[in-house]
């Protein structure tokens, strides 16, 4: 469950899975009036954000609020993730276990 007054992190079995369920979230917000209700920062500010981003799918989910986290993306866009994630910037993380296990943080 989420709420949305608090960060929601979700944890998938691969780095694929990432991807595909952070689609299906975007994809149910979709549905509502607001889309984008897990952005926490400014358009302007998200904008430069997503020029900084290489990863063309997280680039896409970041906008909707939603981040992704896996070790096949750059240590760069993993950063991004982070700390959007922590910063309010994104209430929802989809990530594999190595971010609990803390294989993919400082």
């Amino acid at each position: 469950t989420s709420s949305p007054d608090k960060p929601t992190l979700v944890f998938v079995a691969s780095r694929r899975q990432t991807r595909l369920t952070a689609l299906e979230l975007i994809a149910l917000c979709a549905r509502d009036d607001n889309p984008k209700q897990w952005v926490g920062v400014s358009d302007a500010e998200m904008e430069g954000v997503l020029s900084m981003v290489k990863d063309d799918s997280l680039r896409h989910t970041l906008a909707f609020g939603v981040g992704i986290h896996h070790a096949g993306l750059a240590k760069s866009d993993r950063d991004i993730s982070e700390r959007l994630f922590l910063t309010g910037g994104i209430n929802v993380l989809v990530c594999t276990a190595t971010l609990a296990w803390g294989v993919n943080l400082p």
